[in-house]
């Protein structure tokens, strides 16, 4: 697949809150290529390495990225206001898989911890463009780490560790719980997630012990994004092997990986 480096115009910027910033970045090469899953390096100014970030939508030419407010970089990523540029690569990484266009076939769920939404406006824009809308389920540590503007509201189920939206406790044992419900769909059902280690991690053992399909999107340090710099390692399954989340994935096959 093509990767593109370019000098991107901001062209958007929505503050959700102050742990979050939604920036626009007209980028058309990118927009055409890219895919659910994949994401993009950006050169922050000031800051030595690049700053990997999934592709949270695309509009036309443009693609979006959530930046979560962490550090020192990701601040100054976020204060990119409409007209301003900065130097993007990507796509880079492997995406989510789409099989199919038969919503009565495949069964699709998101599961999204906290800023672990930040590739799914864009798979639900995907799936929804070839007749299929997921169930989501998210959670979070509180209801300010929720982000559901840009999902349809009317399939979302909300887990919250403070019980200050939703149900009180987290996301996967919601998710886990509403399989159980259905086990008539189990067959059916293609699970799509990102968030925290530990979530990916006990969404692995509740999709295994189902014997439901999944993929997960590994959260790692990815400084040159096309597997240079070996930092971003994951675990194969069943070897001693390592894969590289920039280049491998960061989309795993959930019973491929070790978290």
């Amino acid at each position: 697949m093509p990767r593109f480096q370019l000098t991107a115009r901001a062209v958007r910027r929505q503050v959700l809150n102050s742990q979050a910033v939604i920036i626009g970045l007209e980028a058309a090469e990118i927009a055409a290529s890219a895919i659910p899953g994949q994401f993009v390096e950006l050169k922050v100014p000031g800051v030595l390495w690049r700053r990997p970030m999934s592709i949270y939508r695309r509009i036309g030419d443009v693609i979006e990225i959530l930046v979560a407010i962490v550090g020192p970089g990701s601040r100054a990523l976020a204060q990119l206001i409409p007209g301003g540029s900065i130097d993007i690569i990507g796509p880079l990484g492997n995406g989510f898989p789409i099989d199919g266009s038969d919503g009565d076939v495949v069964d699709d769920v998101v599961v999204a911890g906290g800023f672990g939404i930040a590739p799914f406006p864009f798979l639900v824009q995907r799936l929804r463009e070839v007749g299929r809308t997921p169930r989501i389920f998210l959670g979070g540590r509180t209801k300010d780490q929720l982000f559901r503007q840009d999902l349809p509201a009317e399939r979302i189920s909300v887990a919250t560790e403070d019980g200050s939206a939703g149900e009180q406790g987290k996301v996967v044992p919601l998710f886990a719980s509403f399989a159980d419900a259905v086990p008539e769909r189990i067959e059916r059902m293609r699970v799509y997630a990102c968030g925290p280690t530990p979530m990916l991690r006990a969404l692995q053992h509740a999709v295994a012990s189902r014997g439901i399909r999944a993929w997960v999107s590994v959260e790692r340090e990815m400084a040159c994004g096309i597997g240079i710099c070996q930092g971003c390692v994951v675990g194969a399954a069943g070897s001693d092997a390592y894969l590289l989340a920039c280049k491998d994935g960061p989309v795993f096959d959930a019973s491929a990986i070790v978290l």
